[in-house]
């Protein structure tokens, strides 16, 4: 039996992403720990990702922006899944700046 042992509830929201490189996708869940995306190319377990996730809240957009480590890559049909570890994140909103730190929180 095969069983998930997760430091954070992630919460299925499919909201879009921009890697710093450029790159878009979507994001599939969320959690205070990290993310899983999907994109077209393929990602090293290992590799950092830098990237922000847009978020339209009644009190204006809100923007996610985090450094993470990928830590899983699966194949979601056509596109490529990546389990993604956050290390660091902040969320910025018109002037206000707030930086988070997962494994502090957890």
């Amino acid at each position: 039996m095969f069983s998930e042992h997760r430091k954070a509830r992630r919460e299925p929201l499919v909201l879009p992403v921009l890697l710093h490189s450029g790159e878009q996708g979507v994001t599939q869940n969320i959690s205070a720990s990290g993310v899983m995306f999907e994109f077209d190319r393929v990602r090293k377990i290992g590799s950092a990702v830098d990237f922000d996730v847009h978020l339209d809240t009644p009190g204006g957009g809100v923007k996610l922006v985090a450094h993470g480590k990928v830590v899983r890559v699966g194949t979601h049909g056509s596109r490529t899944g990546v389990a993604v570890q956050l290390i660091d994140s902040r969320l910025e909103t018109g002037g206000l700046d707030i930086q988070f730190s997962p494994r502090n929180h957890l």
